[in-house]
């Protein structure tokens, strides 16, 4: 035993300093290619030894108080594979555990609660092999994820303290209670990036449908100095207005909360206990969105069909409602024009309940695999890798995009982007939801 011991020390040691030298050595279109390899090599090891995450610091209070904290600070808490797959086993296995009586979601930095997927490791990938799945493996995980805490039957509580966009908002979005701060800022920018804003945010926002449109085709930001706090509320986003200096205390008093009984309940009094209502903006405030309701109806309500449209109405607004319409117009413009498009035809179809082929989008299940297929068919266009590239890596904010303009998208091309793969992938089992019946 000890020889045997001994000699796969030695093995391992070989591997690793091999693995070392190939990162040193290695000339830099190389990068991906080892990236790939030891990505591969970390998730089988994850699956030998369990779902864990250095980004993810899990722990069960004595009062039953279960915590997932974000930690991965310098990134933001950019979610990557490993940490969804790590919070999605977590929040499973707390539900079946009769210790566990409540799901806590913070970060660990006050910068952001989470700032969304790591798409720069979608990107790198991509470049390196157009035919990768890991981009379809990290929406799975981080769509699964959603669902396992949405269907939970824990009560849960999430702390939006900082940046929460994209994956981070989704994540957010489906706890029950949703404490935001005075540092909260929220935005949807996908488009900007050549993809489509997703997580269920259509079907989240499905009572505010123009609000919804408004903040996925514009990027248009939420909170902190962007907006009045009270818009994070009225959209839905907020349960609670905390002032950042009490979470503290708040957390302290949810760790102290009697759980045993009504859990909900008594989360509700913790949280209740240092809520307040948003503090009134100052005069010179960018409006909120209350007050741009009538404005955003005009522009992206029921009557907008398309995106020259939309552009058309904005440009058309004037008195106090002007600067924000060319606000409006500005984001828009640096969005990928079939992105754009096919966030215009999914958010009209999940209101109206169904695709344009009659399937049901009427379930957080559903939608998150129509999101899944029409990611699918996205990371195959050239705009995902631009874009990501433009505005992460390089920084040069130039996408060059393809079509190049909101004229040059076809409705063929916004259509292509629904139909189900030649490879008849599965998304709902990808997921592991059940296909609607209608199908």
């Amino acid at each position: 035993r000890g020889t045997a011991a001994a000699l796969l020390l030695v093995v391992f040691l070989a591997a690793t300093a091999g693995l070392v030298n190939a990162f040193v050595l290695a000339p830099p279109a190389a990068f991906g290619r080892i990236a790939g390899r030891v990505f591969n090599g970390a998730r089988a090891l994850r699956g030998m030894a369990g779902a864990e995450s250095e980004y993810m610091q899990a722990a069960l209070a004595p009062n039953g108080l279960a915590s997932l904290c974000l930690d991965r600070p310098k990134a933001l808490n950019a979610a990557n594979t490993e940490m969804c797959e790590a919070m999605r086993e977590k929040v499973r296995g707390w539900g079946e555990d009769v210790g566990a009586k409540a799901i806590l979601l913070k970060s660990s930095s006050e910068r952001a609660f989470c700032s969304g997927g790591d798409v720069k490791a979608l990107a790198v990938a991509l470049r390196e092999d157009p035919a990768t799945s890991l981009p379809v493996e990290a929406l799975s995980a981080e769509y699964a994820l959603l669902l396992a805490l949405r269907d939970s039957p824990l009560p849960s509580v999430a702390v939006l303290d900082g940046v929460t966009m994209g994956f981070g908002l989704g994540l957010a979005w489906n706890a029950k209670v949703r404490v935001v701060t005075e540092r909260t800022l929220v935005a949807m920018p996908e488009c900007a990036i050549g993809l489509f804003p997703d997580v269920g945010f259509a079907l989240l926002c499905k009572a505010r449908p123009d609000t919804a449109l408004y903040l996925g085709l514009t990027g248009a930001r939420l909170g902190a100095k962007a907006s009045p706090a009270q818009d994070l509320i009225d959209v839905g986003i907020g349960t609670h207005f905390v002032p950042s200096d009490k979470l503290g205390a708040l957390h302290a008093a949810l760790q102290a909360a009697d759980l045993s009984g009504d859990a909900d309940q008594a989360i509700a009094a913790a949280v209740g206990q240092f809520a307040s209502p948003p503090p009134t903006p100052p005069a010179d405030a960018p409006p909120s969105l209350q007050t741009l309701a009538p404005a955003i109806h005009r522009c992206f309500g029921p009557d907008r069909t398309c995106i020259a449209d939309i552009t058309s109405a904005l440009g058309a607004e004037a008195g106090p409602s002007t600067e924000w319409a060319a606000g409006a117009v500005a984001g828009m413009a640096g969005g990928a024009p079939l992105s754009k498009a096919a966030t215009l035809a999914h958010f009209r179809a999940v209101l109206r309940g169904s695709s344009e082929a009659g399937e049901p989008l009427a379930e957080m299940g559903d939608v998150l695999a129509m999101e899944l297929r029409l990611a699918t068919h996205l990371k195959n266009m050239p705009d995902l890798v631009e874009g990501i590239t433009a505005r992460l890596i390089d920084k040069t904010n130039l996408p060059v995009w393809a079509p190049a303009s909101d004229a040059a998208v076809t409705e063929e091309m916004v259509q292509a982007c629904f139909a189900k793969g030649s490879e008849g992938a599965d998304e709902h089992a990808l997921l592991g939801v059940k296909r609607p019946r209608a199908e």
